[in-house]
């Protein structure tokens, strides 16, 4: 999972986290420790589906070889998202 930069040299301060299920499904986390909202955009290679679980809802698309998901997190919000 990549965490492009949504400015040129603004990088994000949101912190992702993925498991992997032998399935090969994964769940992906995604923390906002900031004070202030953040755009997520995020890009998991080798993956055909994105599906928001927990947290604000996901635009997600297919991107090359895999998905990219965007979303937007509040202050403090964390997402939780399974890709397949």
């Amino acid at each position: 999972v990549s965490l492009p930069e949504t400015d040129a040299g603004d990088a994000i301060g949101v912190i992702a986290h993925q498991l992997t299920h032998p399935d090969g499904a994964r769940i992906l986390t995604f923390v906002n420790p900031a004070w202030k909202p953040a755009k997520v955009r995020a890009v998991v290679p080798s993956a055909k589906s994105a599906e928001g679980l927990v947290g604000p809802e996901i635009a997600s698309r297919a991107a090359g070889d895999g998905v990219e998901i965007v979303m937007d997190l509040a202050p403090w919000q964390s997402s939780m998202v399974e890709v397949k």
